[in-house]
């Protein structure tokens, strides 16, 4: 299963993705957003890492990163054989500059990365619903389509998360500044 480099989120906005996963849940039966449980923003997904080695890489890399702000406004729909329904976030030179920072660090350390997270490629998004929304997906833009997602939120850490089939958990995190 895939393992990510993730920022989390904190605090407010964290808790406004939660409640939306969960009325999701409630009104549509729709839940596999849970197998990743961690509200967040990705920079690479891959088949596997060195976590040893991206440890290392990633305190090198957060212990010199100020923390910044990203906007986000709207929602989007990734397609595909299943849908992904998001929350676009607005590219930044400094998300950008940490996302190219996070690749480079990476670099000796991953294995079979997935292609649509490489930089020229790279659309930054806050997942809110994925693989078991597909039935459901008109009703569910027509219940969120009248709310507003024009969110400030701090980016302040990098975290490696892990996948398995059916759990997800947090191998580390570390803030930015050390």
């Amino acid at each position: 299963m895939p393992s990510g480099i993730v920022s989390l989120l904190n605090g407010e906005h964290c808790r406004q993705v939660e409640a939306l996963w969960a009325e999701l849940e409630r009104t549509f039966g729709v839940c596999a957003i849970y197998r990743s449980p961690f509200p967040h923003l990705s920079y690479q997904v891959a088949e596997r890492y060195d976590t040893p080695a991206l440890e290392a890489a990633l305190e090198s890399l957060t212990a010199r990163q100020p923390p910044f702000e990203v906007l986000t406004t709207g929602l989007g729909v990734f397609t595909g054989a299943k849908a992904v329904l998001y929350v676009p976030v607005v590219r930044s030179p400094a998300l950008d500059a940490l996302h190219r920072a996070v690749w480079e660090a990476a670099t000796d350390a991953v294995s079979n990365a997935w292609t649509y997270y490489e930089p020229e490629w790279w659309m930054p998004h806050i997942t809110l619903g994925h693989d078991d929304i597909d039935d459901h997906l008109p009703e569910i833009v027509d219940l969120l389509r009248r709310r507003t997602f024009d969110w400030r939120i701090r980016v302040d850490n990098i975290a490696f998360v892990c996948s398995e089939p059916d759990e997800a958990y947090q191998v580390c995190r570390l803030d930015f500044g050390g």
